[in-house]
């Protein structure tokens, strides 16, 4: 009924390996720009809807350099309306995107026009062919494939025979599975003049969808080009003193690390520099520190540090007993992850392990052993819906010397007021909005990335240290009200005292 590890070691090995899930594809995205005349008119913004378009596609690919996962490289294609070859294809280096992305808009808008506006009638058959031979680039067979198409003429076709032929054309979206999208960057878009026959014959839902500006457009971009999430397998141990049965399982990191910020050292086409590491012939030498005065610290040689961290605790998670949540909400030591079942695990073990946690209101107390000679931790399994599947977070327990408590301090006897009560609500719900991190971005973080860029990009780094925009006064609009009465009502810690004004006149003392 249960696996055997030494049985199945072979097809479900467990480590640093990292693995992709086919419950999410990647995302390839084909981005078709029309270059018809009235796409080179104003927008809201005062800019041509062209250079909107091209600076939606650059802040899409600037998101993308520092991404570790090399499949972020080449997610997204561009192409123009009525030419045979991409602008930008899916094997082109995202450096030399930027870089020839950069250069086109530093062109002036009588410059673009004249290079880019299309002089005929655009054949749309053709090009929706040209659209959907750049998917044959792609050599992974198991993807998601996505054309938007940003338009503001809505009747491409005026001839019966043109219109037919792209009808057929877009007919074979299905069978390939592209997901074709329109996306209009003006008002006054008529959908019932073309595309709303072309979307009908597709069988998808017929969603107006229109990009006002640039910002509106990136945000589409941005949330079409599904970047994959790398998982690694686990194997919980749930039975007591029997490792030959276990659960698959799978870990999600919740919380990344931007892994270009580690590693600086890129090569000129943005791939990490392999680190040559050379073995001493000389043994380490490791030791634990003593805290006391006078006492040397205890130390090891390499043989005895993998002796004494050689453990019978197999690599995954071995549950030790259930019980109450030991860490308070918000306590966090170490990275917290995500544990969820495999797909192709069969056993229903971990959905009812899930549901009587849920139903007891309890947590499992388990050991995770991460690697081989690793560090090995006790932890809580807590129960947590994510998306209508039962996961557990895994939060590390701490050990009694990493507990640090913060100094007490004498604080007045709480008094209840009503007024100061409501105060409080209000700003729990003034705090209660849509927040965009980028309204109080990390300075120090911003600068790191705008090194590493201007280092990967062979740009000037003098303007790196300026100043980093945030949108302050969204916030401060937002907040000053009641942060007026907070002030009035509380004696915040962080404010100074007013001293009383000093006596005007000559001193007292020097009176007689």
């Amino acid at each position: 009924m249960f696996r055997n590890e030494e049985d199945e070691a072979s097809d479900y090995d467990e480590g640093d390996e990292t693995f992709e899930s086919h419950n999410f594809k990647p995302s390839y995205v084909v981005v078709a720009i029309d270059t018809h005349h009235s796409m080179f008119k104003r927008n809201k913004e005062n800019k041509l809807h062209f250079r909107s378009c091209l600076e939606a596609c650059l802040a899409l690919a600037d998101s993308l350099i520092l991404k570790t996962n090399t499949r972020s490289w080449r997610p997204f294609s561009i192409v123009l309306s009525g030419q045979q070859t991409a602008l930008i294809g899916f094997h082109n280096n995202i450096l030399d995107t930027i870089k020839l992305l950069k250069a086109k808009l530093q062109l002036s808008d009588d410059a673009l026009t004249k290079e880019f506006q299309s002089k005929g009638e655009l054949d749309l058959a053709a090009f929706f062919l040209v659209c959907k031979k750049l998917f044959h680039d792609i050599k992974t067979t198991f993807y998601k494939r996505s054309l938007i198409y940003i338009t503001n003429n809505d009747n491409p076709v005026n001839k019966k025979a043109a219109k037919f032929t792209a009808l057929n054309e877009a007919k074979t979206f299905s069978g390939s599975e592209i997901e074709f999208q329109v996306i209009p960057t003006e008002n006054n878009f008529n959908y019932k003049i073309f595309y709303n026959e072309l979307l009908s014959l597709l069988g998808g839902p017929r969603i107006e969808e229109i990009c006002l500006d640039t910002e509106g457009l990136t945000l589409k971009l941005s949330s079409s080009v599904g970047i994959t999430q790398n998982q690694r397998r686990m194997k919980f141990y749930p039975f007591l003193n029997d490792q030959s049965r276990y659960l698959k399982c799978v870990k999600l990191d919740v919380v990344s690390q931007v892994g270009r910020l580690i590693n600086v050292m890129m090569t000129k086409d943005g791939k990490k520099v392999m680190n040559m590491t050379e073995v001493s012939e000389e043994s380490p030498e490791f030791f634990i520190k003593s805290h006391a005065e006078g006492v040397d610290h205890v130390r090891f040689d390499l043989a005895e540090k993998n002796m004494l961290q050689h453990s019978s605790i197999p690599i995954g998670i071995t549950m030790m007993y259930v019980s109450k949540r030991l860490v308070d909400i918000g306590h966090v030591f170490t990275k917290p992850y995500l544990l969820k079942e495999d797909p192709s695990e069969e056993l229903p073990f971990f959905n009812k392990f899930w549901q009587g946690c849920v139903d007891m209101d309890r947590v499992l107390i388990c050991i995770v052993n991460s690697r081989e000679l690793g560090k090995i931790r006790y932890s809580e399994l807590i129960p947590v819906l994510v998306d209508d599947s039962p996961m557990f977070l895994v939060k590390s327990l701490p050990y009694a010397n990493e507990i640090s408590y913060p100094v007490e301090s004498e604080y007045p006897e709480y008094i209840p007021d009503e007024e100061k009560r409501k105060v409080v609500e209000g700003l729990v719900d003034k705090l209660t909005f849509d927040f965009n991190i980028s309204m109080v971005p990390d300075a120090v973080m911003e600068k790191k990335k705008a090194y590493i860029k201007a280092k990967l990009l062979d740009e000037p780094t003098e303007n790196v240290d300026g100043p980093v925009t945030c949108d302050k006064d969204t916030l401060d609009e937002h907040l000053k009200d009641v942060v007026r009465d907070i002030k009035n009502k509380f004696v915040l810690s962080g404010e100074k005292k007013r001293k009383a004004p000093a006596p005007r006149g000559p001193s007292k003392k020097k009176q007689k």
